[in-house]
């Protein structure tokens, strides 16, 4: 009989030590998750943010390539000239080719 007195204590120590086991391996599911949900956020925090830089250089790119194409030909050295620019240079020209030729006469015509 005293067999059986101690069959029982086994049973309640086998128990225990499997609910310790089951305890240990809640938790260490529950650290697991915990550090799954950190990792999860933290994820989320970077992507918005790499958003939020994306939508600024998608506001910004714009705007910088109309600037460049609106203020390029006001830079341009070989801008279109005026008629009485065009006029001048055009005689200017003849000028020089009559001076090369020797041809005074014609300058007269």
């Amino acid at each position: 009989m005293a067999q059986k007195s101690d069959q029982p204590e086994r049973n309640v120590n086998e128990d225990s030590f499997a609910r310790l086991r089951l305890l240990s391996k809640m938790k260490s599911r529950e650290r697991e998750s915990a550090a799954i949900r950190k990792e999860s956020s933290r994820m989320k925090a970077q992507t918005k943010m790499e958003g939020r830089v994306f939508m600024k250089w998608m506001r910004t790119l714009p705007l910088a390539l109309t600037l460049g194409l609106i203020l390029t030909p006001g830079a341009n050295p070989g801008a279109a000239q005026s008629d009485d620019a065009s006029k001048i240079v055009a005689m200017e020209n003849l000028w020089n080719q009559m001076q090369l030729n020797h041809d005074a006469v014609r300058w007269r015509k």
